[in-house]
């Protein structure tokens, strides 16, 4: 992957409508957007993973949605409604291009230090943004915080902004200390960062993991890291992956490898610092 990219300057569209082009994942996206930038604003970044397979137009006008240059259905004609279907389509046409290339989709956050990659995985509510920002905080480089691509024991990190809900945002005070936040008007709002911005540079190259981290919640409590093993680490993952692809032969394939690659570990998590003070201690 080549280093990740802003877009390009912001040129006059056709109806003046400020415009951007994106490398993100395995897409070059074309973006017209409206005045409000909503979009553009969620998509600052992106990291190519050669070769670009497919190119994407999206524009936001006047209230409508149109991809590739025909109108695309959308939930209501809010800047957000539109913001939102866009970003959705946008996903749904790379984790395609990915699954094409034989990548997996795991949901799980990711974070290095000195070399060492670790990946975070578990169901949606289990801490992973939030445990990913602390260690951010605490020296450790964070990749992303919502999926992680697998191919052959490599994983590449999906390339989008830190998404913060307000139990996070609570949790981590300084977060709002952070430059160039946008907010989202979800009800509560969702918080979204700069992963540029919260730490010197933002390089998610594909590169093997050295650790796989099963976190299960145990909130108020203490942090506790023990192995894991083989079968459990497999069968906690294969629930994480195997609703973003119908190719099970490859989710197996491609969650093999990974584990073959890694060492295995499940964090019940609590505290925080006793959590980075852990996985700190990994080899």
């Amino acid at each position: 992957m080549n280093p990740v990219t802003r877009p390009r300057p912001l040129l006059p569209g056709p109806v003046g409508t400020p415009r951007a082009l994106v490398r993100y994942g395995w897409l070059d996206l074309h973006l017209d957007a409206t005045t409000d930038h909503t979009l553009l604003r969620t998509l600052q970044h992106g990291a190519h993973l050669p070769p670009a397979e497919d190119t994407l137009h999206l524009a936001l006008d006047e209230g409508r949605l149109l991809v590739d240059g025909r109108p695309h259905p959308t939930d209501g004609t809010s800047s957000l409604a539109l913001a939102e279907a866009a970003y959705r389509h946008l996903h749904e046409r790379l984790h395609e291009r990915a699954d094409r290339q034989g990548w997996l989709r795991l949901h799980a956050a990711a974070v290095e230090r000195d070399g060492v990659r670790l990946l975070l995985a578990g169901p949606s509510g289990t801490g992973k943004t939030t445990l990913a920002l602390h260690l951010q905080r605490h020296g450790w480089q964070l990749l992303g915080d919502e999926a992680v691509y697998l191919r052959g024991g490599l994983t590449a990190p999906l390339p989008r902004r830190v998404h913060v809900r307000p139990a996070t945002a609570a949790a981590l005070p300084h977060l709002a200390d952070t430059p160039d936040p946008v907010t989202l008007p979800y009800r509560p709002p969702l918080l979204t960062l700069d992963p540029a911005r919260l730490q010197h540079g933002w390089t998610p190259a594909p590169a093997p993991a050295a650790h796989l981290v099963l976190l299960r919640a145990h909130h108020h409590g203490p942090s506790r890291l023990a192995p894991a093993t083989g079968p459990d680490a497999l069968s906690a993952l294969a629930a994480e992956a195997a609703p973003t692809t119908h190719h099970h032969a490859n989710t197996t394939a491609q969650l093999a490898a990974l584990l073959r690659a890694t060492r295995c570990h499940r964090l019940d998590l609590g505290d925080l610092q006793q959590a980075a003070d852990h996985l700190a201690a990994l080899p």
